[in-house]
């Protein structure tokens, strides 16, 4: 991984799902285990190590996602697909290894909206929608 940065925002784990490609209900997540940072450099999860160790302020965990701000060529902030009204997701594609690659994030309304503050001083507005 590279540069960790400052972290400038960060949520979850509680609340949060995170799902390798579109964001979909009956696809294979991380609900609840991953806290998601957002540094000057990029946006990073950590998976917390245990429900019994769990700080808030911790960002100890082992890095299970790193995507570049550099690296996103759309971000797109959407309904949670089961329409509570109480979260969204947020869908970033990017280019990892010479692929385009998809992640996704779901997480309350309030979190996620701040994430999206962060991320437009970072990511050129014309990539991010919603």
């Amino acid at each position: 991984m590279s540069d960790p940065g400052q972290i400038l925002y960060s949520f979850g784990p509680f609340g949060t799902s995170v799902c390798r490609g579109p964001y979909g209900v009956f696809k294979w997540q991380r609900s609840n285990w991953t806290r998601v940072e957002l540094t000057d450099t990029c946006l990073r999860g950590r998976r917390q190590r245990s429900f019994f160790t769990f700080n808030p302020r911790s960002s100890s965990g082992p890095v299970v996602f790193e995507v570049p701000y550099a690296a996103m060529q759309r971000v797109r902030r959407s309904p949670h697909p089961a329409r509570l009204g109480l979260m969204d997701v947020l869908e970033f594609t990017f280019v990892a290894g010479g692929e385009q690659k998809v992640l996704s994030i779901a997480g309350y309304k309030g979190p996620v909206a701040r994430a999206l503050e962060v991320l437009r001083r970072f990511v050129p507005a014309e990539l991010i929608q919603g």
